[in-house]
């Protein structure tokens, strides 16, 4: 049976040590970049906005889709200071599921275009049939690697790979 993931958007939320949040922001740039099975996101560049048009991938038994790579996060409204220690990135994904039995199969910081650190997907459990928020991360969280204010350009993201 072929399951259809729906993603609408995900957020980045870096904190610094100086007690300065920088709130959630959209990334500016999407895409599908092969892996797994070769199951390909379709409209990648819906999951950069809060509007209702998502990207999907279409899976089934037990395959497993490319990468959803979403990279250049915007903090024009709160950049990060010059010289800030990272504490913590959070990401949150909006996401929902046609069928049953999607899961996470790999989610992970991309840091100078590449994907590095702890894989925080391989959640226990299901996506949900109605779209809902998924945090990974947190304040605390630097999802296995070092973090400086310079790596957060144009080239760090998230990727998110998903499986039936």
């Amino acid at each position: 049976m072929k399951t259809t993931m729906r993603l609408l958007l995900a957020f980045l939320l870096c904190l610094p040590t100086f007690a300065t949040d920088t709130g959630w922001c959209l990334f500016q740039t999407a895409a599908d970049v092969t892996g797994g099975d070769s199951n390909s996101w379709t409209n990648p560049n819906n999951a950069l906005s809060t509007n209702v048009d998502y990207s999907y991938c279409t899976i089934s038994n037990a395959e497993i889709s490319n990468y959803l790579t979403l990279t250049n996060p915007n903090f024009t409204a709160s950049p990060i200071p010059s010289g800030a220690t990272i504490d913590g990135i959070e990401i949150r994904f909006y996401r929902g599921t046609s069928g049953t039995d999607i899961r996470d199969d790999d989610v992970r910081i991309v840091k100078a275009g590449s994907r590095v650190g702890t894989n925080l997907g391989a959640l226990a459990t299901e996506w949900p049939t109605s779209p809902a928020n998924a945090d990974y991360g947190g304040a605390s969280n630097l999802w296995g690697t070092t973090w400086a204010d310079t790596d957060f350009g144009s080239t760090m993201g998230v990727a998110l790979q998903v499986e039936d």
